[in-house]
């Protein structure tokens, strides 16, 4: 209901998006999301509004869900709201991840954050929600989100420095370049976290991606390992599977020029920890 010359992003809750004016859009399940608009004029005006839409319908087999509480220090404490046994796997929306039920995350800066948590039940049911998170608060000079450039095609070298924010890093291009990461010390962190002491470290690039995309991996111990490749609707379109992989840097290239424009999912799992990274595919 606006009227001029302006462009479009609608965001409906569930991880898909639109640039129509005016999109249908059919949901994968029945539940309540969030649904954002946001729009751009022709001389660069923006503004957004966001709004509860519930669907109803009989429930699928397993769905996701969370809650959220802002925190102090640009944090939020995040709370599923899933019944039985299930495993979880977290992406915050800003490139890191988590496995935890009821995880605390902190962000390095305000801005908006996709948030979705994508489950796994006792049986093999999987599903996955997505909400956006508004974080508000004084910026970050660690972090400057403006000079990311996932076009970027950064090497895959094990070269690792320290940023500035205590996480590891592949090489400067990968800290600068896909983490917007303003400062670094030659070497690996103390603490060991990120590219040199998770079990796993996935980066995906170039993200958005067209006719191709890179995942990169590091193992810090020897593990079976799984990746595969996922649309929105649950439906595998890729698997890979090693066994016993090496420790140490791993790099896949995946051909995607037959696959359609949208967002996918990608899933790596090694031994029994499992992270996800969001992959989007354009024009």
């Amino acid at each position: 209901t606006v009227d001029g010359d302006l462009t479009y992003s609608w965001d409906f809750g569930d991880g898909t998006t639109s640039d129509e004016a005016n999109p249908d859009h059919y949901y994968d399940h029945p539940g309540e999301y969030d649904v954002c608009l946001t729009i751009t004029t022709a001389d660069g005006c923006t503004a957004h509004t966001c709004h509860l839409v519930i669907i109803e319908g009989e429930e699928t087999e397993c769905v996701a869900s969370f809650e959220f509480e802002i925190l102090d220090n640009l944090g939020v404490h995040f709370f599923e709201t899933v019944d039985g046994d299930v495993t979880y796997s977290w992406d915050f929306g800003d490139g890191t991840t988590s496995d935890e039920a009821n995880p605390d995350h902190y962000y390095d800066h305000h801005g908006e954050y996709e948030v979705c948590l994508f489950i796994v039940t006792a049986d093999g049911c999987e599903a996955h929600y997505c909400h956006l998170v508004i974080i508000e608060g004084e910026e970050n000079d660690c972090v400057d989100e403006s000079v990311i450039d996932l076009n970027v095609e950064c090497i895959t070298v094990y070269e690792p420095v320290c940023g500035c924010d205590g996480v590891t890093y592949m090489n400067e291009c990968v800290a600068y370049h896909y983490h917007g990461i303003l400062s670094w010390t030659v070497g690996e962190c103390d603490s060991l976290i990120g590219g040199g002491g998770d079990k796993q470290k996935l980066y995906v690039y170039p993200n958005p991606a067209v006719d191709h995309v890179t995942l990169s991996y590091y193992l810090n111990q020897q593990s079976d390992l799984q990746i595969q490749l996922f649309d929105l609707e649950g439906k595998e379109l890729l698997i890979m599977n090693q066994t016993q992989a090496a420790i140490g840097w791993h790099s896949y290239f995946v051909n995607t020029s037959l696959l359609s424009k949208g967002m996918y999912v990608v899933k790596l799992k090694a031994g029994d920890q499992l992270q996800t990274s969001k992959l989007v595919l354009g024009n």
